[in-house]
């Protein structure tokens, strides 16, 4: 996973619903939710 600019344009290509797996825990769950990705977050409890 990264955190370059070129994969946030993605989204729009993506086959909904898209999931984002965050192995770091450094992206925001709120606004992942917000923008329509289904968010993982490895090492974490889900929410």
């Amino acid at each position: 996973m990264t955190e370059w600019d070129l994969y946030k344009e993605l989204y729009d290509s993506m086959r909904k619903p898209a999931h984002i797996y965050d192995g770091r825990n450094i992206l925001n769950q709120a606004k992942i939710r917000e923008i329509g990705f289904n968010q993982y977050r490895i090492g974490k409890r889900q929410r």
